[in-house]
């Protein structure tokens, strides 16, 4: 209840504050909807709001710089979360493309890719954001620790602690294919995931080993070890 209470609160702040986050509201029978970067520029705060309350309030979300081997400085995204498992579960997708945390009578704060005239069955509070928009992006990025948690949990283990990420947040084109290309790059060469566990070398490894991550590091807190493919 009180992960809920978390993320219908960020959804109301990002209504109250959807002029000066760049956002469009709309009001239906079916719960309100949020333009984040469809016909609106949407941003980093929005995407700040957002992820705030898919982590249920248990962590923080930064936004920093990165220096590059070529020695560019971009924006990067941070997360520092103290469950990253109860995160991961807003991370999973739904059969209608829409993804966050769920209340009774449909999501308290959902999010898609998929623009609001899909919105055929959708029921709840939903922000939505193109393929190609920063608010994607941010999300994209932060999604990347709910999939090493995932990993993880697939190869048996439970006790997933902490959890810290750092992804540098890939230049936008008007080209979206070219955008997702960038994106997929930073995320398999530059992004740099870290989690405190209690598990199995052994499925610790296999896990590390099904990601295509250069920088996905595992801390095992019993034998104190640390695992990664460097």
């Amino acid at each position: 209840m009180e992960w809920r209470e978390k993320a219908a609160q960020c959804f109301q702040n990002l209504i109250e504050e959807a002029g000066a986050n760049h956002c469009a509201v709309q009001a239906r029978e079916q719960g309100t909807w949020i333009d984040a970067g469809w016909d609106v520029p949407g941003g980093w705060m929005a995407a700040k709001c957002v992820l705030e309350g898919l982590s249920g309030g248990r962590g923080q979300v930064s936004y920093t710089q990165r220096q590059m081997a070529d020695g560019m400085q971009i924006p990067a995204l941070e997360l520092f979360l103290d469950d990253p498992v109860g995160t991961a579960r807003a991370f999973q997708r739904d059969e209608q493309g829409i993804y966050g945390v769920r209340g009774e009578e449909g999501y308290v704060l959902g999010v898609t890719d998929r623009p609001l005239a899909e919105e055929k069955d959708w029921k709840g509070n939903v922000v939505s954001a193109g393929p190609n928009s920063l608010f994607t992006g941010i999300m994209e990025a932060a999604g990347l620790m709910a999939q090493c948690v995932q990993a993880l949990e697939r190869e048996g283990v439970s006790e997933i602690l902490w959890g810290w990420s750092s992804c540098p947040l890939a230049a936008m084109t008007q080209d979206a294919e070219e955008t997702r290309c960038r994106r997929l790059e930073m995320a398999k060469q530059h992004t740099a995931i870290s989690l405190w566990v209690r598990g199995e070398g052994s499925a610790i490894r296999r896990a590390i080993e099904s990601m295509d991550m250069e920088e996905f590091f595992v801390h095992e807190l019993v034998t104190a070890c640390t695992y990664g493919k460097r």
